[in-house]
C-alpha cells in the first residue's frame, strides 16, 4: 500500500513552515499513474508555499514499486549521491521487502528492474526510459557522446544530461551549465539504436555502468565518500 507521511516543509524564499503529506512509498496503480503524470509536467513532490506561493521541492526518500511494469526504484536526495556505493549495497534488501508483497506471482527479483537514483530529475528519467522500453545504460552512453558535442556542457556531475522527453524519432535531454542555465540537447533514436547494436565498441564503458543498480554517469563523475576511484 502506498505510503504518504506528514513532513515539515520550509520555504527558502520566505521562511514559512508548514506540514503536508509527502509520498515515501508508491505501489498502487492510481498513485503511480498520478506520480508519472506529475513527473512529466515537473510537478511531482512540489508544493506552493502557503505564504508566498513560491514552489518548494520536497525530495524526501521514496521507493517506487510498479508491479505492472516490474520497475522498482529507490530515490534519495541529491546530496546523498556522494555515498552511492553505500546506498547501492542496500538496494537488494530494500527491494526484497517490497517485491515480496507481490500477489501476482512476480516476487522473483530476477524479473524486476532494480534501480537507485538521486533526485527527482533522475527519478523522472528512469520512469520515462523504462516506460518507453529504453535501455538506461545505452542512454548513459549516448549522453557521453552528447556531452562531448555540446559546447556549453562539461563532463562533470553537475552538468549531467537528463532525459526529459521521448518521441518516435527523437530523444530530448536537458542539463544546467556552469552558470546554472538550462541547456537542451537531442539525439535521434537511430543513434541510440546504433549504440545498442554495437556492444563490442562500448563494452568497457557499459561494463562499469551496469555493475549495480546505480546505472548513471555518476559512477564515473562522482568521487564518492569511501574512496571508490573514478574511472
Amino acid at each position: 500500500m502506498s505510503t504518504f507521511l506528514d513532513q515539515d516543509i520550509t520555504c527558502r524564499s520566505c521562511g514559512q513552515h508548514w506540514t503536508r503529506p509527502v509520498a515515501t512509498f508508491l505501489d498502487e496503480p492510481e498513485h503511480l499513474d498520478k506520480a508519472r503524470s506529475d513527473l512529466r509536467s515537473d510537478r511531482f513532490q512540489q508544493f506552493a508555499c502557503p505564504n508566498c506561493s513560491q514552489r518548494v521541492i520536497a525530495a524526501w526518500p521514496l521507493r517506487w514499486c510498479d508491479r505492472r511494469t516490474r520497475l522498482w526504484v529507490a530515490m534519495l536526495p541529491d546530496a546523498a549521491e556522494v555515498e552511492w556505493p553505500r546506498w547501492e549495497r542496500e538496494v537488494a534488501t530494500m527491494a526484497r521487502w517490497d517485491i515480496a508483497r507481490d500477489e501476482a506471482g512476480g516476487d522473483d527479483p530476477a524479473v524486476w528492474t532494480l534501480r537507485l537514483v538521486f533526485g527527482l530529475l533522475a527519478l523522472r528519467e528512469k520512469v520515462l526510459s523504462h516506460e518507453a522500453g529504453l535501455d538506461d545504460a545505452t542512454l548513459e552512453l549516448l549522453k557521453l557522446e552528447l556531452l562531448e558535442a555540446h559546447p556549453d556542457l562539461e563532463r562533470v556531475a553537475a552538468q549531467r544530461l537528463r532525459l526529459v522527453d521521448v518521441a518516435a524519432t527523437l530523444l530530448s535531454f536537458a542539463a544546467r551549465d556552469r552558470d546554472g542555465r538550462w541547456q537542451g540537447a537531442a539525439s535521434t533514436r537511430a543513434r541510440y539504436d546504433a549504440i545498442r547494436r554495437d556492444p563490442d565498441v562500448w563494452a568497457e564503458d557499459r561494463g562499469w555502468l551496469v555493475e549495480g543498480p546505480y546505472v548513471d554517469l555518476g559512477r564515473q563523475l562522482i568521487d564518492p565518500i569511501g574512496g571508490t576511484p573514478q574511472r
